[in-house]
């Protein structure tokens, strides 16, 4: 039986999942979990996501790994952040308390270079730690249309972690070019950003739309011709995900696991994550023109082959099906 989001994920725009023939089982007690372990114990590989994050999940995959001729467990996590004093206090949680469930892990997939750099400190040996990104939904074809400004476009939370102040204070030094920006999202930042649009002389040139559904957030991003992500700290970042998938390019914090993606100059650009000149020259560069209707499709050509939901499949069936031979995530194989 699945369920909808939670009313978090709700206000971030996400909506209910169409599982099709999938059988999905919420919060099983001790008796169901069993049954499930049972009934599955024989299948030649099992996929978890997070160590140490869900006890439930935890107690499943130490089951599945006892005894001979246990299957392949994989397990796919992002990065913990770790930022100042709370993120030493996440490392020396994952060094007490997840450290030791390593030895059940055959592949971890990692969310981002800092998640895979992280576990391989942990002591999981470097050979099981496999590159993995986040897929998204495929975006139906964007009709073009005139445009005199380059369309702007930041999608996410209005919180410090996420940092869009640090976007309009870039663009607040390039009144000279043309630009409009599309703010996505609603936060306790939101009242601060609206009177440091009208300080810094572009109020007329930033809207803010508060949080759309996950429809028209995709429909906003691919009416775009650049994404900002400007995150201090972001474990993936799926926004970037749907970017690329509709064609439109983005300019991506160092510090998002997603950036690592950006291979190529016409899918985007990682900047040092809180520095405002690198971002605004990142903008400058990219804010001479539209963007043209050949980049965009070769954009979506390459993310549909490199980051798409069937991409990503193909690529973990290949890792788990012949573990000992080297495949290169799509991204890569893709470059």
């Amino acid at each position: 039986m699945g369920r909808g989001p939670s009313d978090d994920r709700h206000g971030l725009g996400w909506e209910t999942l169409d599982y099709g023939s999938t059988d999905v089982v919420v919060n099983p007690d001790e008796g169901e979990l069993a049954s499930i372990i049972n009934h599955t114990q024989k299948a030649s590989a099992h996929i978890f996501s997070g160590l140490g994050a869900y006890p439930l999940v935890d107690s499943a995959r130490r089951a599945l790994s006892r005894g001979p001729g246990a299957p392949h467990i994989a397990v796919i996590s992002e990065s913990w952040d770790p930022r100042g004093l709370q993120g030493l206090a996440r490392s020396a949680r994952f060094l007490t308390r997840v450290r030791r469930e390593l030895s059940t892990v055959d592949t971890l997939f990692g969310i981002g270079r800092l998640a895979r750099s992280q576990f391989t400190r942990l002591g999981i040996d470097r050979g099981k730690v496999l590159p993995f990104a986040y897929s998204v939904d495929e975006h139906p074809p964007r009709a073009e249309q005139e445009q005199r400004s380059v369309r702007l476009i930041y999608v996410g939370a209005l919180t410090e972690l996420k940092n869009p102040a640090l976007l309009l204070s870039a663009l607040s030094r390039m009144r000279e070019h043309r630009w409009s920006l599309t703010v996505v999202g609603q936060g306790p930042l939101r009242a601060g950003l609206e009177r440091q649009a009208v300080k810094g002389g572009i109020k007329d040139r930033v809207s803010f739309s508060g949080t759309l559904s996950g429809l028209k957030s995709r429909e906003a991003i691919a009416a775009s011709d650049l994404l900002v992500l400007t995150s201090r700290y972001d474990g993936w970042g799926a926004v970037v995900s749907e970017s690329l998938m509709s064609g439109t390019p983005a300019l991506v914090s160092a510090n998002a696991g997603a950036s690592e993606v950006l291979v190529a100059p016409e899918l985007g650009a990682a900047f040092p994550s809180g520095n405002r000149g690198a971002l605004r020259k990142q903008l400058e560069d990219r804010t001479e023109a539209p963007l043209d209707p050949q980049i965009r499709r070769r954009v979506m050509e390459w993310a549909q082959g490199a980051i798409s939901a069937d991409a990503m499949a193909r690529y973990m069936l290949a890792r788990l099906s012949h573990p000992d031979v080297a495949t290169e995530p799509p991204w890569i194989a893709n470059e």
